[in-house]
């Protein structure tokens, strides 16, 4: 035992066979062909791969290129156009000037004749309301001039902005003049006969991104649906539990006139106006108070990039604001979208807030309408609203603002109008009824429409023009 015990000691170690050797380098030689198989495909996935996405890359930036050269040129036709117009209207301006001047002469010649003619029949004895019936009869008894009449073409406002061709009638017929486009048949025909086939055109595409189908904007049966669901929140008895806001709010801004005018601080009146308005219709339409008079909340500003923006595209030649990639580039856009966000959010805000007191009474347009029960939609009652925020204020403020320019150029009427404020309110806030009363205001207040505020009127009566 111990010899055969001593031979298995020291026996040596054996080798494998040659064979499985040969078998486990073949299969780890495999194993690694196959690992570096596979990384030199990955590596070409991803080299091609990136490769599409430079491709890709580099298709977009051409695009935006092309955008970007297509945009300066259509803006480089633009300004030469801008400039060939001022060309066209400074010329036009200077023919205009001396055939104004020959104009008011002969028509001072024209009622001298008159006078002279006149008082040569009476000394003949022709008795004087002979005289009167034969002179109103020949229109040669009027004491003031005729409004002058231009006929223009309607092809003349189709393919440009319309302030155009009216601001060369301007210059030929000067500030006041009679505009004959046609026979009153056309207008019966459009206005009323066959309305339904008319739209608000490119003024509804050009306010839609802001108010939507609000009543501005919209047409047809909304037009009709929404303005029955919200004049009655502008009835009279509405209108007196509201008035006390506009005093109270005038209030603030004459303190703060007054103490810029202590100090001798320069103010911006439109901006003041704005804001008086803002916070009138804040309370008027919402019963929020903005308080913007002493809070800059930015919803001023916001109302006014907005605003901007809508002009811009009233002329615009090209809709550059329906370009997907515009809107990411274009710091402009970026800026008019942010506002709209503000300005929505705001009313969104305001909304919820009232749905949440709506069984308490505010004397408000926004509670008046979610009180009534009408079955309008969030986007509607939106819309609405939006168009109430912005149009009821600017053009409230634009109003005051042209006012009182006015009124620095004439004093006698600024006493007149002191005198009547101070002898109808007094030291107190004005009521419905007062405002009744103060008829110098109010004819003052409407000869500034004409002149300076884009509010048209349409004429029952003969004017005798």
């Amino acid at each position: 035992m111990k010899e055969m015990q001593a031979i298995e000691t020291s026996q040596p170690t054996v080798a494998p066979p040659a064979k499985h050797s040969r078998q486990l380098g073949a299969q780890l030689s495999g194993s690694m062909s196959f690992s570096s198989q596979m990384s030199i495909e990955d590596e070409e996935m991803s080299r091609t791969a990136l490769s599409a996405i430079r491709a890709k890359e580099e298709e977009i930036e051409k695009n935006k290129m092309e955008i970007r050269e297509r945009v300066q040129a259509q803006l480089g036709r633009v300004e030469e156009e801008t400039k060939r117009l001022a060309l066209i209207r400074e010329e036009l301006e200077g023919l205009a000037e001396p055939m104004r001047k020959e104009v008011a002469l002969a028509r001072k010649k024209i009622d001298s004749v008159n006078k002279e003619l006149k008082n040569d029949l009476s000394k003949l004895g022709v008795p004087s309301n002979v005289l009167d019936l034969m002179f109103d009869w020949t229109g040669a008894n009027e004491d003031y001039l005729k409004v002058p009449e231009a006929k223009g073409s309607i092809q003349a406002v189709r393919n440009e902005a319309f302030f155009i061709p009216l601001y060369e009638l301007f210059l030929t017929y000067g500030g006041i003049f009679r505009l004959t486009f046609g026979a009153k048949s056309f207008l019966i025909h459009i206005l009323k006969d066959n309305a339904k086939a008319y739209s608000k055109g490119i003024l509804a595409e050009i306010l839609d991104f802001v108010m939507g189908k609000g009543l501005i904007p919209a047409d047809g049966e909304i037009w009709r649906r929404r303005r029955r669901a919200i004049v009655p929140a502008l009835h009279m008895k509405c209108v007196a539990a509201m008035i006390s806001l506009f005093g109270e709010a005038s209030d603030r801004l004459c303190q703060k006139l007054d103490t810029a005018a202590s100090t001798g601080e320069e103010v911006e009146m439109e901006s003041l106006f704005s804001r008086l308005t803002l916070d009138i219709i804040g309370k008027a339409v919402f019963n929020y108070d903005f308080d913007s008079l002493t809070n800059d909340t930015g919803v001023i500003e916001a109302v006014y990039t907005v605003l901007r923006e809508a002009e811009d595209r009233s002329v615009s030649p090209i809709p550059v604001w329906d370009m997907p990639i515009w809107k990411d580039i274009s710091p402009r856009q970026r800026k008019v979208a942010t506002s709209l966000k503000l300005i929505n959010d705001t009313l969104n805000d305001l909304i919820a807030t009232c749905k949440v007191y709506v069984q308490e009474f505010y004397p408000s347009i926004l509670h008046f309408l979610l009180a009534s029960g009408d079955d309008v939609s969030s986007k509607q009652l939106r819309d609405d609203l939006m168009t109430m925020l912005i149009a009821g204020h600017e053009t409230s403020a634009a109003v005051l603002t042209w006012t009182f320019y006015l009124l620095t150029t004439n004093p006698k009427v600024v006493a007149k109008l002191q005198e009547e404020v101070d002898s109808v309110i007094g030291d107190r806030f004005p009521t419905l009824k007062d405002i009744k009363k103060l008829k110098y205001t109010t004819r003052v207040r409407k000869k500034v429409w004409p002149l300076h505020i884009t509010k048209s009127f349409i004429c029952l009566v003969e004017d005798h023009y």
